[in-house]
């Protein structure tokens, strides 16, 4: 059965998972408790029940896409082994690079268990069209209290208690950006951009090799501070008034201006930005959701693709200082705010994703940064506890660049970085990112921690993160 048709980002991140398998998102979480097999293959069949689109898949008819469901759901479910010698970010590294075919499902699952019985990983590949990270997190969760409410036999809710699938993105826009005034806008702030990247020039990370798409792998880099750390910065950000997500922006932009500097020392360098943004409280809500949703905002454990991009230049020489460049970035985060710029920025999201893949080759973005800020949902059911949980995107297609995904769970800001691979050096992402962090932990030496070991899983440190 259709469910609806998909939106016109919808259409551009599934266009781009089928051509670069690009557009996915791998999140995880750590989760302590006598967690088996069994409850988690029930809890994952209640969940894709309640939420039609994890038992979906993407089906062409004629020229359009839509979302269909299936008789029974596709509930890919893989079971693996923590071998000594690995870590749980090998599992990570490698279940980034997987596909995910939309024509059969749009999520995956991944249980990685440990020598030590009651300390499991959960990691979930959704495709971009239906989730962001900010969603990912709750359903996390909502795995887990399944769990622990199916193991002491406890009611389960009514199986025919379904949330809704929302309609696209560009329906629930106010009405002066909805519609052909919509597209109008749309195009001229298109436009707009594109005129301001031509005079800018802004310059990327140089690209070692250029191989294609099918090619390239996502090369992940893990970070956590500890809390001692993270509450430094919280309270140096409040204290030059930035927010942490215009400090994390800063420390990468200085960090990769420092690696472009290098074949011309002392000169300026123009880089661009691209930040992902939380679109719900910019939407409105159907009446014929209202009632459903039990308020006129869309909450943020709802299961879509509900985020936009602001994008930015900058110019950062040898004398820029961090929080002078922290209170720009704010500054300029504010008057799209004000200005309605993060939905004028959503309009040209799918015509921008279709210039990117016409070009594969060619750098867009020197430096992109997603921030979900300070994770909500409840961790702890029972005897089951998520002690950590994160994610990151699938970054193959972009070259010359590197993303960071940010946000703090559990007291502790944690940041996963990737890049394309073999574009990008790897030593030299490395190096940005040791600067970066060492620049927002406030020249303390970085908190980092350690790598684990299938002997070392006391050792491990709670983190979090989603989109």
């Amino acid at each position: 059965m259709l469910l609806r048709k998909l939106g016109g980002v919808e259409q551009s991140l599934e266009q781009a998972s089928r051509e670069t398998l690009t557009g996915n998102i791998v999140t995880y979480s750590r989760i302590r408790g006598p967690l088996e097999i069994r409850l988690l293959a029930e809890s994952l069949s209640i969940c894709c029940r309640q939420h039609p689109l994890l038992g979906a898949r993407i089906v062409e008819q004629g020229k359009q896409l839509y979302f269909a469901t299936q008789e029974i759901p596709a509930i890919a479910l893989e079971v693996l082994q923590l071998q000594s010698g690995e870590t749980w970010e090998d599992t990570f590294q490698d279940v980034l690079n997987r596909p995910l075919p939309s024509c059969d499902r749009l999520v995956q699952f991944v249980l990685l268990c440990t020598c030590d019985p009651e300390l499991h990983y959960l990691f979930i590949t959704t495709h971009h069209a239906i989730s962001d990270g900010l969603s990912c997190g709750y359903l996390h969760a909502e795995i887990v209290a399944n769990c622990h409410a199916l193991l002491h036999g406890y009611s389960q809710p009514k199986e025919d208690i379904i949330r809704p699938v929302l309609p696209p993105v560009e329906h629930l826009l106010p009405a002066e950006f909805s519609g052909l005034p919509g597209k109008l806008k749309g195009l001229q702030f298109l436009g707009k951009l594109l005129g301001n990247q031509r005079r800018v020039k802004p310059e990327y990370l140089p690209v070692e090799t250029c191989v294609p798409v099918e090619n390239r792998r996502t090369r992940l880099i893990h970070r956590t501070l500890s809390v001692k750390a993270t509450q430094a910065l919280l309270q140096r950000c409040q204290d030059e008034g930035v927010t942490s997500n215009a400090a994390m922006m800063a420390a990468l932009l200085m960090a990769v201006s420092r690696s472009v500097q290098r074949s011309r020392p002392n000169q300026p360098v123009k880089l661009s930005t691209k930040m992902a943004v939380n679109l719900r409280r910019y939407l409105v809500v159907p009446e014929a959701f209202a009632s459903v949703f039990g308020d006129t905002k869309i909450q943020d454990k709802e299961l879509a693709a509900l985020f936009s991009i602001l994008l930015h230049s900058y110019t950062v020489d040898p004398q820029t200082i961090l929080w002078d460049l922290a209170r720009e970035i704010k500054g300029k985060i504010r008057n799209n705010i004000r200005n309605k710029d993060i939905l004028n920025h959503f309009l040209c999201m799918r015509l921008l994703g279709a210039l990117a893949l016409r070009s594969p080759n060619k750098p867009h973005i020197s430096v992109t940064l997603s921030d979900v800020g300070k994770v909500m949902f409840a961790f702890r059911h029972g005897e089951f506890e998520i002690e950590r949980y994160g994610g990151t995107l699938s970054a193959n297609l972009e070259i010359g660049t590197i993303t960071a995904i940010a946000n703090q769970f559990q007291d502790r800001l944690t940041i996963n970085f990737v890049f394309s691979e073999p574009s990008l050096n790897g030593s030299l992402a490395q190096q940005i990112v040791d600067d970066a962090i060492a620049q927002i932990t406030l020249f303390e030496p970085a908190k980092i921690l350690p790598e684990i070991n299938c002997p070392n899983l006391q050792s491990l440190e709670a983190e979090a993160l989603q989109r």
